[in-house]
């Protein structure tokens, strides 16, 4: 959203005296969901693409094919780098399982 361009009902509350911030639940909805995305993995840059789906209108169901659409590909990388793990473990093992048969060495880990 625009500097200086916030309507009545998305107003922040003003400070009283050098105290804490207050946000008004549109705020407080706005702030959550921007941490959610960041918990999500969402880089700044696609922050910004559902921001502008989202577009002047306000329209939460604007935003709503963009955003399907970054969690799709954050669940493709998920998938890619859960199998280059399960794959990494199991080299892993193996070698482990190598050594310990090579240098005659207990099992316990």
């Amino acid at each position: 959203m625009p500097r200086g361009s916030c309507s009545e009902d998305a107003e922040s509350i003003q400070r009283a005296d050098g105290a804490s911030r207050g946000y008004t639940p549109y705020y407080m909805r706005r702030i959550k969901f921007i941490l959610k995305l960041k918990e999500l993995g969402l880089t700044i840059k696609e922050m910004q693409d559902l921001y502008t789906a989202y577009g002047d209108a306000k329209q939460t169901e604007n935003m709503i094919p963009r955003l399907i659409e970054i969690l799709d590909e954050h669940i493709n990388k998920v998938d890619e780098k859960m199998a280059k793990l399960a794959s990494l473990r199991k080299e892993i093992v193996e070698y482990r399982q190598r050594m310990v048969t090579k240098f005659n060495v207990s099992k316990e880990r």
